[in-house]
């Protein structure tokens, strides 16, 4: 019997290059050396799979697919096959599968366990896979995709193909439904195509080119939701992200009889799963996860476990989820409410972590997220029971809080969506250069734009119109020189709707946390702890 280690890292994360993720951490946390193992009879073995949009290989660099792939998810299938091999070639009855993932990494292993769930796991020593008594890597190679295909299709045929190849034992894999011992995975994103909420304008266009791609490249089939076969399944997730694109897929809990938790933590996207030069904030959600695995029989080195506990710190720096380039993408607070409706099983609260509950209550800390609901329960890590959720605290609610929690909420929503409002109009204007700088850049200047007779030329315009020209891509050459030189009041006029959004968009910032600090300050302060 062993252990069998599945890591699968999220967009652009290869482990041992830069910043490592929590799913890199686990992996050279999980003890393989046998450090005291020996004694309880039990080997383990770890895979580690690096991102969607990194290079598989570093003799094989391709600089436009590896974009590709980080953009729109390109590679993701393949990635779910290197775990699924992986996995059939390692698996023996008796083995415990541990799964962690983050990001898209996290919805690989989610898509993993899909696959087994509806296809099983291939037996290695079924007979098709043998040539002259010897495992044949062609042949296992054809049915893999055999069973992604029946995979896409699920219903009969995936059935009529797991009871036909796949591993069954009364215990572990009965009817050829493989036991998960563990998944554990943070800030579950898929995003796999085409962005269809990018462009107002464009929304269509980019709708039909996703479902033209989905034809071409098949990437909507995959199912992410829980299944029987689980029996543990731990999902920590971000409060403060800001991207529409990163909202989390939560999951349906009611789809499984196993032990299931989903427990909220301070920070954006990275800030949860890792990736970030400072990992105070990771590190609270990579101890509750690794401390959850250990209670289920996963073994990890202690030097490395002292290591994440002596940096968890819960007022380490939390990032701005939209900062740079990132402002491109699509402004969508997470409502926690909206995200978990219908989600939790037995009518569940939403569960927040001690930190993340510490950190709002804190008053030398400006921590105010938006997106809370009105009540939630606070849990905690009990040392005796690691493997059970334990409620700290659940702030009380009266009629009066009520009402003064509702009118604020609608302020916070209108603040909301003027942001969103913003972001639109940034969005189409900035597109609108980009096809404009486009034409211009393809078929040049058209005769009747090259001068305007009413302008003299001006020398400082054409300083501004070379500085530009410098720092900016040739794309953009010939729509500068247009804007700036012969026509600058358009120049002037775009210079001017861009302060003013931006101003607002301050404005409606600092209005919005204003409002989330008083919505904060109605969530009671925690005086008493309820262990489980």
């Amino acid at each position: 019997m062993k252990n069998i280690v599945l890591c699968a890292d999220g967009t652009g994360n290869k482990g041992g290059y830069g910043n490592d993720t929590n799913v890199y951490k686990v992996y050279k946390a999980v003890d393989i050396h046998h450090n005291g193992i020996q004694q309880i009879g039990i080997q383990q073995i770890t895979f580690y799979d690096q991102g969607v949009g990194t290079e598989k290989s570093d003799t094989n660099k391709n600089k436009y697919l590896t974009a590709l792939s980080a953009a729109f998810g390109f590679g993701f299938q393949h990635n779910v096959r290197d775990l699924y091999k992986s996995l059939v070639r390692s698996y023996n009855i008796g083995d415990s599968i541990f799964l962690f993932g983050f990001s898209r990494g996290a919805a690989t292993v989610r898509a993993l366990t899909g696959f087994i769930h509806h296809c099983g796991l291939i037996d290695r020593n079924h007979p098709k896979l043998q040539t002259n008594g010897v495992f044949d890597d062609e042949k296992f190679k054809q049915l893999v995709d055999e069973a992604i295909k029946c995979y896409q299709v699920k219903g009969k045929k995936a059935d009529d193909f797991k009871e036909k190849y796949a591993i069954k034992d009364n215990e572990y894999a009965p009817g050829g439904n493989l036991k998960i011992k563990f998944i554990g995975v943070w800030d579950t994103v898929s995003a796999l195509g085409f962005p269809k909420d990018f462009s107002m304008a464009f929304e269509l266009f980019f709708k039909l080119v996703d479902k033209l791609s989905d034809y071409i490249w098949p990437h909507n089939f995959y199912d992410y939701d829980l299944n029987p076969s689980i029996e543990n399944a731990y999902h920590a997730i971000s409060i403060d992200d800001e991207r529409k694109t990163f909202h989390p897929m939560i999951w349906n809990e009611s789809k499984t009889n196993g032990h299931v938790e989903q427990v909220w933590f301070a920070g954006v996207h990275s800030n949860v799963g890792g990736g970030y030069p400072r990992t105070g904030l990771s590190d609270i959600a990579l101890e509750w996860i690794i401390t959850k695995a250990q209670a289920h029989g996963l073994i990890f080195y202690q030097s490395h476990k002292d290591q994440i506990s002596g940096s968890a710190n819960k007022n380490d720096r939390l990032y701005n989820s939209r900062d740079g380039v990132a402002i491109y993408y699509r402004y969508s607070p997470r409502d926690l409410e909206s995200l978990c409706e219908g989600k939790l099983k037995d009518n569940n609260k939403i569960a927040i972590h001690k930190s993340a509950y510490e950190k709002i209550k804190d008053v030398c800390d400006p921590y105010a997220p938006n997106g809370l609901p009105i009540s939630f329960d606070v849990v905690g890590l009990n040392p005796n029971y690691p493997f059970k959720p334990t409620t700290i605290h659940t702030p009380s609610v009266d009629q009066g809080n009520i009402e003064q929690w509702d009118a604020l909420k609608a302020e916070e929503n209108k603040y909301i969506k003027s942001r969103e409002i913003l972001y639109r109009l940034f969005v189409e204007l900035t597109l609108l250069i980009f096809i404009v700088a486009g034409y211009f850049w393809i078929w040049g200047i058209p005769e009747s734009l090259k001068h305007n007779e009413t302008l003299p030329e001006t020398p400082y315009l054409v300083k501004l119109a070379d500085f530009l020209n410098y720092i900016t891509p040739v794309y953009f050459e010939n729509f500068i020189t247009v804007v700036v030189c012969n026509y600058p009041i358009i120049f002037f006029s775009m210079l001017a709707i861009l302060f003013i959004m931006s101003s607002l968009s301050k404005f409606f910032t600092k209005k919005l946390r204003d409002v989330c600090r008083k919505l904060c300050n109605l969530v009671p302060i925690l005086s008493i702890e309820k262990k489980s």
